[in-house]
């Protein structure tokens, strides 16, 4: 019996340690200073070019999307949003690993279209900031769609992290193989 008790001390001491690990964890998290600002256009055959921009502020995200024609943003919907600490926690969770993998193989991507035409690869601009350490990438649709390098890879997955907190996105679940 007293061993028993024994046993059960010593499992219960082996798993606080990682609960308050975990906790102070999300609560350094929380506690960045973490913006980002997004944009994604492309072209397809039967439209003029999509775009979707995503901006985050405290916890506040504001989403567009609509249009790109003759070079003008048309905004179809506009979103104002407040997320939660766990959205916002996922989101910068994501975009310190992007950094991570970023500092760690380069900040090389695939250059984006210069024009939104049919075949073009499209355009991903992200710049976003983690306290005092700002990062700028600027790559093709396609390219983070379909990624081949770690650093594609991690950028997909930040921008699907983003894309799922949007309720609309102009009726595009799946943005040229970007989902959300």
């Amino acid at each position: 019996m007293i061993m028993k008790q024994i046993f059960s001390i010593l499992i219960l001491f082996a798993f606080l340690p990682g609960c308050s690990t975990n906790s102070s964890l999300s609560k350094d998290l929380e506690s960045k200073n973490f913006i980002f600002d997004i944009v994604i256009a492309r072209s397809s055959a039967s439209n003029p070019a999509d775009f979707e921009q995503y901006k985050l502020i405290k916890n506040t995200i504001f989403q567009e999307c609509g249009n790109i024609k003759k070079g003008q943003f048309i905004s179809k919907t506009q979103e104002l949003a407040t997320i939660t600490a766990d959205q916002r926690s996922s989101l910068l969770f994501n975009a310190n690993n992007l950094l991570s993998v970023i500092s760690e193989n380069g900040n090389k991507f695939q250059a984006p279209s210069t024009k939104f035409r049919f075949f073009d690869p499209g355009v991903i601009t992200i710049s976003f900031s983690i306290d005092n350490s700002e990062t700028s990438i600027n790559t093709s649709v396609d390219s983070i769609s379909e990624p081949s390098t770690l650093q594609e890879k991690a950028t997909l997955k930040f921008v699907e992290e983003i894309r799922k907190l949007s309720l609309t996105k102009c009726g595009n679940q799946n943005f040229y193989g970007i989902k959300g």
